[in-house]
Protein backbone atom coordinates (compact mmCIF):
# COMPACT_ATOMS: atom_id res chain seq x y z
CA UNK A 1 0.00 0.00 0.00
CA UNK A 2 3.00 2.29 0.75
CA UNK A 3 4.20 2.14 -3.02
CA UNK A 4 0.75 2.78 -3.95
CA UNK A 5 0.86 6.53 -1.73
CA UNK A 6 4.27 7.15 -3.34
CA UNK A 7 3.16 6.63 -6.88
CA UNK A 8 0.47 8.56 -6.50
CA UNK A 9 2.24 11.52 -4.60
CA UNK A 10 4.19 11.90 -8.02
CA UNK A 11 3.71 14.92 -10.19
CA UNK A 12 2.25 14.66 -13.13
CA UNK A 13 5.10 14.89 -15.24
CA UNK A 14 6.57 12.05 -13.30
CA UNK A 15 3.87 9.97 -13.72
CA UNK A 16 2.80 10.52 -17.74
CA UNK A 17 7.37 10.11 -17.49
CA UNK A 18 6.41 6.29 -15.71
CA UNK A 19 3.88 5.76 -17.78
CA UNK A 20 5.83 5.84 -21.04
CA UNK A 21 8.54 4.30 -20.20
CA UNK A 22 6.69 1.39 -18.82
CA UNK A 23 4.63 0.93 -21.72
CA UNK A 24 8.26 1.12 -23.89
CA UNK A 25 9.36 -1.54 -21.88
CA UNK A 26 6.98 -4.15 -22.77
CA UNK A 27 6.70 -3.17 -26.04
CA UNK A 28 10.83 -3.20 -26.70
CA UNK A 29 10.88 -6.20 -24.66
CA UNK A 30 7.62 -8.08 -27.07
CA UNK A 31 9.60 -6.37 -30.23
CA UNK A 32 13.10 -7.96 -29.62
CA UNK A 33 10.65 -11.33 -29.57
CA UNK A 34 9.98 -10.70 -33.17
CA UNK A 35 12.35 -8.59 -34.65
CA UNK A 36 16.22 -9.00 -35.00
CA UNK A 37 18.12 -7.11 -32.75
CA UNK A 38 19.95 -5.23 -35.63
CA UNK A 39 16.58 -3.70 -36.59
CA UNK A 40 15.72 -2.74 -33.21
CA UNK A 41 18.93 -0.85 -33.10
CA UNK A 42 18.72 0.92 -36.37
CA UNK A 43 14.92 1.82 -35.61
CA UNK A 44 16.18 3.34 -31.99
CA UNK A 45 18.91 4.78 -33.40
CA UNK A 46 16.72 7.00 -36.26
CA UNK A 47 14.28 8.25 -33.51
CA UNK A 48 16.70 10.43 -32.02
CA UNK A 49 16.93 12.51 -34.85
CA UNK A 50 15.83 16.24 -34.97
CA UNK A 51 14.59 16.35 -31.24
CA UNK A 52 15.57 19.39 -29.41
CA UNK A 53 18.12 19.36 -26.94
CA UNK A 54 16.92 19.19 -23.25
CA UNK A 55 18.00 22.24 -21.10
CA UNK A 56 18.95 20.34 -17.94
CA UNK A 57 20.50 17.23 -18.96
CA UNK A 58 21.64 15.33 -15.50
CA UNK A 59 17.98 15.73 -13.99
CA UNK A 60 16.22 14.22 -16.73
CA UNK A 61 19.22 11.38 -17.12
CA UNK A 62 18.70 10.59 -13.41
CA UNK A 63 14.50 10.58 -13.81
CA UNK A 64 14.42 8.64 -17.24
CA UNK A 65 16.82 5.83 -15.34
CA UNK A 66 15.36 5.91 -11.59
CA UNK A 67 12.24 5.01 -13.74
CA UNK A 68 13.33 2.61 -16.23
CA UNK A 69 14.68 0.77 -12.93
CA UNK A 70 11.31 1.26 -10.97
CA UNK A 71 8.73 0.32 -14.15
CA UNK A 72 11.23 -2.41 -15.01
CA UNK A 73 10.30 -4.22 -11.63
CA UNK A 74 6.49 -4.70 -13.09
CA UNK A 75 6.61 -5.43 -16.25
CA UNK A 76 4.90 -9.16 -17.02
CA UNK A 77 8.13 -10.05 -19.11
CA UNK A 78 11.64 -9.70 -17.26
CA UNK A 79 13.18 -7.35 -18.15
CA UNK A 80 16.98 -8.27 -19.30
CA UNK A 81 19.74 -5.78 -19.20
CA UNK A 82 19.14 -5.66 -23.18
CA UNK A 83 15.52 -4.57 -22.62
CA UNK A 84 16.38 -1.83 -20.27
CA UNK A 85 19.15 -0.41 -22.06
CA UNK A 86 17.83 0.26 -25.45
CA UNK A 87 14.83 1.56 -23.65
CA UNK A 88 17.19 3.58 -21.98
CA UNK A 89 18.56 4.43 -25.07
CA UNK A 90 15.66 5.16 -26.74
CA UNK A 91 14.41 7.53 -24.31
CA UNK A 92 17.34 9.37 -23.63
CA UNK A 93 18.28 10.09 -27.44
CA UNK A 94 14.68 11.37 -27.89
CA UNK A 95 15.60 14.09 -25.22
CA UNK A 96 18.81 14.22 -27.13
CA UNK A 97 20.92 13.39 -24.30
CA UNK A 98 24.64 12.30 -25.47
CA UNK A 99 24.62 8.50 -24.70
CA UNK A 100 26.20 5.06 -25.85
CA UNK A 101 24.86 2.08 -25.76
CA UNK A 102 26.98 -0.56 -24.45
CA UNK A 103 26.41 -4.30 -25.62
CA UNK A 104 29.98 -6.93 -24.11
CA UNK A 105 30.82 -10.17 -23.25
CA UNK A 106 32.44 -12.64 -21.23
CA UNK A 107 33.52 -15.71 -20.82
CA UNK A 108 31.35 -17.92 -18.20
CA UNK A 109 31.29 -21.46 -17.76
CA UNK A 110 32.80 -23.60 -19.19
CA UNK A 111 31.67 -23.50 -22.97
CA UNK A 112 29.77 -20.93 -22.42
CA UNK A 113 29.63 -16.64 -23.26
CA UNK A 114 28.17 -14.09 -21.04
CA UNK A 115 26.48 -11.10 -22.31
CA UNK A 116 25.48 -7.94 -21.10
CA UNK A 117 24.02 -4.21 -21.94
CA UNK A 118 24.47 -1.09 -20.33
CA UNK A 119 23.91 2.86 -21.23
CA UNK A 120 27.08 5.58 -20.63
CA UNK A 121 26.51 9.32 -20.08
CA UNK A 122 29.33 11.56 -19.90
CA UNK A 123 32.02 8.54 -19.49
CA UNK A 124 30.15 6.47 -16.78
CA UNK A 125 27.98 3.74 -16.68
CA UNK A 126 24.24 5.28 -15.60
CA UNK A 127 21.94 2.05 -16.81
CA UNK A 128 23.29 -1.77 -16.10
CA UNK A 129 26.19 -1.36 -13.81
CA UNK A 130 27.66 -4.01 -12.34
CA UNK A 131 30.66 -4.75 -10.02
CA UNK A 132 32.90 -6.71 -12.23
CA UNK A 133 31.81 -4.52 -15.52
CA UNK A 134 35.85 -4.18 -16.51
CA UNK A 135 35.61 -8.14 -17.26
CA UNK A 136 33.81 -8.02 -20.47
CA UNK A 137 34.87 -6.97 -24.01
CA UNK A 138 32.89 -3.99 -25.31
CA UNK A 139 31.02 -4.53 -28.29
CA UNK A 140 29.80 -1.22 -29.36
CA UNK A 141 28.49 -0.24 -32.70
CA UNK A 142 29.44 2.90 -33.99
CA UNK A 143 25.71 3.66 -34.79
CA UNK A 144 24.59 3.16 -31.34
CA UNK A 145 26.06 6.34 -30.39
CA UNK A 146 23.41 9.38 -29.64
CA UNK A 147 24.06 13.16 -30.35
Amino acid sequence: MHKIYKFLSWSPRDLQMMIKTYFTLICINLLLQVIPFNYMRKFIASQSKNNKRTINDSMVVHKIVETIEIASRYTPRKSTCLVKALTGYYLLTKHKIPVEMCIGVKLGLPGQLDAHAWIVYQGEVILGYLDNLPAYTKLTSPSMKAI
